[in-house]
């Protein structure tokens, strides 16, 4: 799977990345979904995903 762009705005977290600070920690989150879009677009560049991410992950209530 392709990196996300470099031209993102400093700072700013990947989709994955958000991911990891809301599930649990020491807890898997499955990706569904990976190849969707796999070979497709390549014109462009591809699109990883296909532009999204979906998944299973544990989420416990937290203190806001």
């Amino acid at each position: 799977m392709r990196n996300a762009s470099p031209t993102s705005t400093p700072g700013e977290l990947t989709a994955r990345e958000r991911i990891a600070h809301l599930t649990d920690k020491d807890t898997h989150f499955l990706e569904i979904g990976a190849f969707a879009g796999d070979g497709m677009y390549q014109a462009e560049g591809g699109c990883p995903s296909g532009g999204v991410v979906t998944g299973i992950g544990y989420v416990q209530a937290a203190n806001a």
